[in-house]
C-alpha cells in the first residue's frame, strides 16, 4: 500500500489504518525521523516521483500528471517541495535521467 499517494492522507488516517493512536505515530515519526508527519509524506512523494521520471513508461506522461499521481495537490506545492529536498526543479530531474538513459 502507498497511503501517501492520497491527497487527502492525514496522521490521523494513517493511524487508523495503522491501528495506532496518531499522536503515537506522529511522535514516533518526530523522534526517529527528525521531522513532522507531512514533511515524511511529502519526501515519500518525491521518491514517487523520482522512480515515475527514471521509468520510461511514464516519458510521455506531464510533469504535473505525474506529480499529481504521486499525492501532490497542486503544481506550486510539488515544485516547492521538490526543489527544496533535491535542489533541482522536476523538469531539471527528468531532464538529466532522460539524457543518461539516452546515454547508456
Amino acid at each position: 500500500q502507498k497511503p501517501y499517494l492520497d491527497f487527502d492522507i492525514n496522521i490521523a488516517n494513517l493511524g487508523e489504518m495503522m491501528n495506532v493512536q496518531p499522536y503515537l505515530l506522529g511522535r514516533y515519526i518526530n523522534q526517529r525521523l527528525g521531522k513532522n508527519f507531512m514533511t515524511y509524506i511529502n519526501e515519500l512523494r518525491v521518491e514517487e516521483v523520482k522512480r515515475k521520471f527514471a521509468d520510461p513508461e511514464f516519458d510521455d506522461v506531464t510533469i504535473l500528471e505525474i506529480s499529481l499521481q504521486s499525492g501532490f495537490r497542486t503544481k506550486s506545492a510539488f515544485n516547492s517541495f521538490f526543489k527544496k529536498s533535491t535542489g533541482k526543479t522536476p523538469f531539471e530531474h527528468r531532464k538529466i535521467l532522460k539524457a543518461s538513459r539516452s546515454n547508456s
